[in-house]
């Protein structure tokens, strides 16, 4: 009796979250022209994006840009020129490659790296604009450069001191692809029948030292990602082929118009391009691949996709795309939310400093098997540690809302994420929230979903400015220590609450109106 009411559940929700959010939503105001051409993920409150876009909603921000989950942050004064790839580096920040000579007044020829805070140099930078981009685990550096003495392509890496050349391809191959496989190693596609002297039929792995074939291809595959097991796909013509340690196997026909894909935890896998139909059938630039038949994601985009980001049940997309079915408002930066069966739909997570030590609010808006919550504090973002538990709800399809309190909260800064974990063991993790050191303020913003109160010195007037989830400003004031302000007029949404104190941003958090 316990299942049949469990899959009822399970298939009632899954519609609910079919009809709730089929639809593509904007990220903030996006670009006011120009077109995307990568996305790099950290998490969702970190989400960088590059092209040659020159500003958004009038805000210069030099053709790179960070979202935060609700606005687009510039990267000091950007790039002087067009981005085409971005990589993640194991120290932190990102590299970038480009037509840029300049980052931020600073001269990095065409390849600069990003440390969260400013642009460096990375060595005196590359002969030509790079054709392609891949960062090891270990930090090194692999590009595809162009030789100013046989302008033909050369692989080079750099390894935090010097730039190598590892091999010059003086057959005039032409370099399609790099990417960095499970093991660390570097692949490379390319119009090549040998390479470093091993014979490779179109596709190579490089362990450091050697070339290694990789099976054999009818001609160079174009784009090359891992699922989120670490398994290699390649598109080839209008397919795509999986790499099983051997051979390469048809994974599914598509368009000679996809210009990217992706992968869930499920193994569903998502294409976008410039294609308006895959094998006949009507699909407006994005579409999902099940492993027998590709759907729609809501109305599509309207114009070009080049990339699309998958994790944690979101679709993200970059393009030259400025709506959906001709209605939703896009400007080349969208995010797809996808039907759900997670354990929890999460909402808003906040943490800020109070006089007990921290607090810690989370919401979720269904909880499905959900046995409890950990809350988990690092000071590096690599070591986390308990310091909270609240027991779960077990079913719920209502909105609730928990607290916590750390009071053994260490001085500087602080990060906090919530662990769901399952009656069956399984485990789901909030976003991660910061907490910024201890100062004389000591303001506290409390909500209790309607009434808005800041806590603290009562000698303090501050600013609280509400922004919706579009970034526009629909409420600002200047408020008496612990008077209240009411939010119910408020449309229901998501809003941002900044507190400001001799205009210094102190608090910032997010906050649902129902």
């Amino acid at each position: 009796m316990f299942s049949i009411i469990r899959a009822t559940l399970l298939a009632y929700l899954l519609l609910l979250n079919s009809m709730l959010f089929a639809q593509w939503s904007s990220m903030g105001t996006g670009f006011d022209s120009g077109h995307v051409f990568e996305i790099e993920f950290f998490s969702h409150t970190e989400i960088y994006y590059g092209g040659n876009f020159i500003s958004s909603s009038g805000v210069s921000i030099s053709n790179i840009a960070m979202w935060d989950g609700s606005s687009w942050h510039p990267l000091g004064g950007g790039v002087a020129g067009t981005v085409y790839e971005i990589e993640k580096h194991p120290d932190g920040g990102i590299v970038v490659i480009g037509g840029f000579t300049y980052a931020d007044g600073l001269l990095v020829s065409n390849i600069a790296r990003w440390d969260g805070s400013s642009w460096s140099a990375i060595g005196g930078g590359t002969y030509s604009v790079p054709n392609e981009l891949a960062v090891a685990p270990d930090g090194t550096i692999y590009i595809i450069d162009t030789s100013p003495i046989t302008y033909t392509k050369v692989l080079r890496k750099w390894d935090g001191t010097a730039w190598t050349d590892i091999y010059n391809f003086t057959d005039y191959s032409s370099i399609i692809e790099l990417v960095i496989d499970s093991s660390g190693q570097l692949i490379i596609s390319g119009s090549f029948n040998t390479i470093g002297g091993v014979a490779a039929n179109y596709i190579a792995r490089y362990d450091g030292t050697t070339f290694h074939p990789m099976g054999t291809l009818s001609n160079a595959p174009s784009i090359l990602k891992l699922d989120k097991l670490g398994q290699l796909y390649g598109r080839l013509f209008g397919s795509i082929y999986k790499f099983d340690g051997s051979s390469w196997l048809l994974h599914a026909s598509g368009s000679s118009s996809i210009l990217d894909f992706d992968f869930d935890t499920d193994g569903n896998m998502y294409v976008c391009g410039s294609f308006s139909t895959i094998s006949g059938s009507p699909f407006s630039r994005i579409a999902k691949w099940d492993g027998a038949a590709y759907s729609a994601l809501g109305a599509g985009l309207n114009t070009t996709c080049s990339r699309v980001w998958v994790v944690d049940n979101v679709v993200y997309a970059g393009g030259s795309f400025i709506n959906s079915g001709g209605t939703i408002s896009l400007k080349r930066a969208a995010y797809f939310l996808l039907p759900s069966l997670l354990p929890v739909e999460w909402g808003q997570v906040s943490a800020s400093r109070n006089t007990y030590g921290a607090g810690i609010q989370w919401e979720t808006h269904s909880e499905v098997n959900c046995d409890y919550f950990t809350v988990q504090r690092s000071q590096d973002l690599a070591n986390w540690f308990d310091v909270a538990y609240q027991q779960g709800a077990g079913n719920s399809q209502s909105m609730l809302k928990y607290t916590a309190v750390d009071r053994y909260i260490p001085e500087g800064k602080c990060y906090y994420r919530i662990v769901e974990t399952d009656f069956n063991g399984d485990e789901s993790l909030s976003e991660i929230v910061a907490v910024d050191e201890y100062s004389s303020h000591n303001l506290i913003l409390l909500f209790d979903g309607r009434f808005l109160q800041v806590q603290g010195s009562e000698e303090l007037k501050p600013l609280i400015d509400i922004f919706s989830n579009d970034g526009k400003l629909v409420f600002t004031a200047q408020l008496n220590m612990f008077e209240q302000v009411d939010v119910s007029p408020l449309s229901t949404g998501i809003y941002i609450v900044r507190v400001k104190e001799n205009s210094k941003v102190i608090i910032s958090e997010k906050i649902s109106v129902l």
